[in-house]
C-alpha cells in the first residue's frame, strides 16, 4: 500500500513540474517557427477583426485555430517596429529611435548604420540552438558599407528581400510624386524667396561696388556648392529610385525593383525555402516573411487587380492569399506538425501620404474611409496608429479559437520565442540587458489572465514618452495631429482616455477624477526615462555618403532579371 501511494505521489509530482513548466518544455523538441510581419496592415483590417470588404480566409482560418489579440500595440515607425518585434525592447535603448534629425526611419541605404549585430535578436538566440535562420521580403534596419548591416550579418543564413522600404520611387503606379527630383524642386521653392532676396542684394552691392567681384565669385561658387550637395543628397536617399533594390543574400539582383509582383516573388521564395528545409530534418526551421503588403503606394499582381472595390483591400486579399500558400506548403512538407506562427503588422494603416503629407484618397483605401474603428495612422500615437492585428497558433499548445483583449505588444514576441526555445538563455540576456517586452506564454496556459503588461510606454519615435497605455485608459502626453506628425503641442495635465468605451480617443475624461492616476503617472515616468540615455547619438541621424550607396553596375545603378517570372509553386491556376 505504502509502495502504491509512493508510486502515485512521484506521478503527480512529475506532472505537477511538467504542467508548471508546461510550454517551457517544448525545448526538448524545438518547434519551427514561422513569424509573417505585414506592412501597415490596420487593426480591422482583415475579416476576423471585423473587415467585411476584403476577403482573408486564411487569416481567418489561423485565426479559429490560434489565440487572436485585439489589443495588441506596434510602434509608430517602420524602422523602430521592426527593431522591437526582432529584440523585445524599445528602440529607444537601441539608438533607433528619431533624433535631431527629425528622420523616424533609416532614409538611404548609404547610411554606415543599423541595428548592430551585437544586438540579441530572435535570429541570433536561436541560431545558437542550431536553427537555421532565413529572412524574406522588407529589412530596414540599416544597410551599411558592403551590406554590413543586413540580416546575413544578424545571424540569418539567407536573405532574399529589399534592405529598407516602398515608397512612391519604387512605385509604377506612385500616389505621390516624392521623388528625389521633385524633392529637390520643393526645397528650392522653400528657399527660394531667400536666395532670391541674397542674390538681388548682392548684384545691387557689386554694382555700387560695395562688393568686389572676387566675392561675387567665392557666393557663387559656395551657392553653387550647396545646390550641388543638396541635389546630391535627394538622389542617395529613399526619394531615388535606385534605392529599389532587391537582394539575394549580399547581391543586387534587380535595381530598382518592379513592385508588381513583389508580394509572390516573397512568397514563392518562402516556399522554396520551406522545401529545401524539408530535408534538414536535424535543424528547427525560424522564417521570416516581411512583406510590403499592403502599405501606400499601393500595389497588386494582375491575379488581384480589381477583386474588391480598392486597391488597398485588393491587397489585403492577396497577401492573405499568399500568407494561405506559406502554410500550406509547410503541411506539404511536413513542417507543420510543431510548428509555431506568428502574424503581426509592422505598423498600422497609413492615412497619409507624400510629401507634404495629404489624406490617402478614397479611392485607393475604399472601405477605410468609413469603417475603421480607430481614428489616426502610422506615425502616430493614436490607436489606428499603434494598436495591429496579431494571431499566434502553435497546435496542441495554444487553445484554439481565443481571443486577448488585455493590452500586450509587438516587443513580446521576442522573449515569448526565446523563453520557449532557450529560456536559460533569456535570464541571462535579462540580467544584463533591459527587456521591455513580456512572456506570452502565460497567456497561452492560461487565457482569462486579466493583467500582462500594467502599463506600456510608446514614444513618439523620440526620446519622450508621447503616450502611457495604462489597464483601461491611455494618457496622452501630447495632442498629435492626426496623420501628420506624432507629438505636438504638450497637454498638462495629460489627456486621459478610456479606450474600452472611447476607442477613438474624441472625449478625454475630466482630469480632476484621476489626481492619484496623474501622481502615479509622474512618478512612472520619471523612473522610466531614467533608465534611457537621452544623450546617446541615434543611428537615425547617420549621415549618408555618397560612396556607400549600393550600384549594381556603376555608374548607372541600374539591373534587370532576365526573362519572365515564374511562380511554379504557387497555385495560381485557382485564381
Amino acid at each position: 500500500m505504502a509502495a502504491n501511494i509512493f508510486v502515485i505521489t512521484i506521478f503527480f509530482g512529475i506532472f505537477f513540474i511538467y504542467s508548471v513548466h508546461g510550454i517551457e518544455g517544448a525545448e526538448n523538441k524545438p518547434p519551427n517557427i514561422l513569424l509573417i510581419i505585414a506592412d501597415n496592415l490596420g487593426h480591422d483590417d482583415i475579416g476576423s477583426f471585423g473587415n467585411a470588404d476584403a476577403k482573408t480566409p486564411n487569416l481567418d482560418q489561423l485565426s479559429n485555430e490560434g489565440m487572436k489579440f485585439t489589443r495588441m500595440y506596434s510602434q509608430p515607425s517602420s524602422t523602430s517596429s521592426r527593431a522591437a518585434i526582432l529584440t523585445g525592447i524599445l528602440p529607444a535603448r537601441m539608438m533607433l529611435s528619431q533624433g535631431w534629425s527629425g528622420f523616424s526611419d533609416f532614409i538611404s541605404p548609404a547610411q554606415n548604420s543599423g541595428i548592430h549585430p551585437s544586438e540579441h535578436t530572435i535570429a541570433s538566440l536561436l541560431h545558437t540552438k542550431q536553427y537555421h535562420n532565413a529572412f524574406i521580403g522588407k529589412w530596414h534596419l540599416g544597410y551599411g558599407p558592403h551590406g554590413g548591416f543586413l540580416p546575413l550579418e544578424n545571424s540569418y543564413q539567407s536573405f532574399y528581400g529589399i534592405p529598407l522600404t516602398h515608397t512612391d520611387a519604387c512605385s509604377a503606379n506612385p500616389q505621390s510624386y516624392t521623388n528625389d527630383g521633385y524633392l529637390f524642386v520643393l526645397w528650392l521653392a522653400n528657399w527660394g524667396i531667400s536666395w532670391t532676396v541674397l542674390i538681388v542684394f548682392l548684384t545691387t552691392f557689386r554694382f555700387f561696388g560695395l562688393v568686389s567681384g572676387k566675392k561675387m565669385v567665392i557666393f557663387i561658387a559656395v551657392m553653387v556648392t550647396v545646390l550641388g550637395v543638396v541635389r546630391l543628397w535627394f538622389m542617395i536617399t529613399i526619394a531615388n529610385p535606385m534605392s529599389c533594390i532587391l537582394m539575394r543574400n549580399d547581391q543586387i539582383i534587380e535595381q530598382p525593383y518592379k513592385e508588381e509582383n513583389m508580394t509572390l516573388r516573397f512568397t514563392q521564395e518562402a516556399i522554396e525555402v520551406v522545401r529545401k528545409h524539408s530535408t534538414l530534418k536535424d535543424h528547427p526551421l525560424f522564417l521570416t516573411v516581411s512583406y510590403i503588403a499592403p502599405t501606400i503606394p499601393c500595389f497588386t499582381s494582375k491575379f488581384f487587380k480589381g477583386k474588391t472595390k480598392s486597391c488597398y483591400s485588393d491587397s489585403v486579399s492577396e497577401l492573405d492569399w499568399n500568407i494561405g500558400q506559406i502554410l500550406d506548403s509547410m503541411k506539404k512538407y511536413k513542417l507543420d506538425e510543431n510548428l509555431l506562427v506568428v502574424f503581426t503588422s509592422a505598423n498600422g494603416h497609413i492615412t497619409h501620404h507624400g510629401y507634404p503629407y495629404k489624406p490617402v484618397s478614397k479611392k485607393i483605401m475604399g472601405f477605410k474611409q468609413k469603417t475603421s474603428k480607430f481614428r489616426g495612422g502610422m506615425g502616430t500615437e493614436l490607436e489606428g496608429g499603434l494598436r495591429v492585428p496579431t494571431i499566434i497558433k502553435w497546435t496542441g499548445k495554444i487553445p484554439e479559437n481565443t481571443q486577448i483583449e488585455i493590452q500586450t505588444t509587438t516587443m513580446d514576441i521576442f522573449p515569448t520565442i526565446v523563453k520557449i526555445v532557450n529560456p536559460n538563455r533569456l535570464k541571462a540576456i535579462k540580467r544584463s540587458r533591459k527587456i521591455d517586452g513580456k512572456s506570452l506564454l502565460p497567456l497561452f496556459e492560461d487565457p482569462s489572465i486579466s493583467e500582462h503588461h500594467n502599463h506600456i510606454f510608446h514614444y513618439c519615435d523620440s526620446q519622450v514618452v508621447g503616450t502611457i497605455t495604462y489597464e483601461h485608459l491611455k494618457i496622452s502626453m501630447f495632442t498629435g495631429i492626426d496623420g501628420l506628425t506624432c507629438t505636438g503641442e504638450h497637454n498638462n495635465p495629460p489627456l486621459i482616455y478610456n479606450i474600452t468605451a472611447d476607442p477613438r480617443e474624441e472625449h478625454p475624461l475630466p482630469p480632476e477624477t484621476y489626481d492619484e492616476l496623474a501622481f502615479i503617472i509622474t512618478r512612472d515616468i520619471f523612473n522610466h526615462q531614467a533608465s534611457i540615455d537621452k544623450d546617446r547619438f541615434s543611428f537615425l541621424d547617420t549621415i549618408p555618403w555618397p560612396w556607400y550607396f549600393p550600384c549594381a553596375n556603376f555608374p548607372y545603378c541600374s539591373k534587370t532579371i532576365d526573362g519572365d517570372e515564374e511562380f511554379s509553386d504557387l497555385n495560381l491556376e485557382q485564381l
